[in-house]
């Protein structure tokens, strides 16, 4: 889509399984041209944070070798929106709730 239009739910979908495929076979190159071409639609998209894990270029990270690391790169995004959630809401135990 144009710069600064959401992206379709379906192609969303569609990017986020091609990013995983690309991961298990250490396409680096290819991720790096996915996360240039759509890293800004996928922002909003429900997929967006774990499509920037799968995506990033970091070279510390190792490429994602197969289907369990993939999800368990999937779960650690989720834990960590669930922790940032806790952390600043009422009654947590971090400092925005002090």
């Amino acid at each position: 889509p144009p710069l600064g239009e959401p992206i379709a739910a379906e192609q969303a979908g569609l990017l986020f399984d091609y990013a995983i495929a690309l991961s298990m076979v250490d396409d680096r190159e290819a991720l790096d041209r996915l996360a240039i071409a759509y890293g800004p639609a996928m922002e909003a998209s429900p997929d967006g944070s774990t499509f920037a894990v799968l995506t990033r270029s970091d070279a510390a990270v190792s490429a994602v070798a197969d289907l369990a690391e993939a999800r368990r790169r999937v779960a650690e995004v989720s834990q960590f929106e669930a922790f940032l959630t806790a952390y600043g809401a009422p009654g947590g135990s971090g400092a925005a709730a002090n």
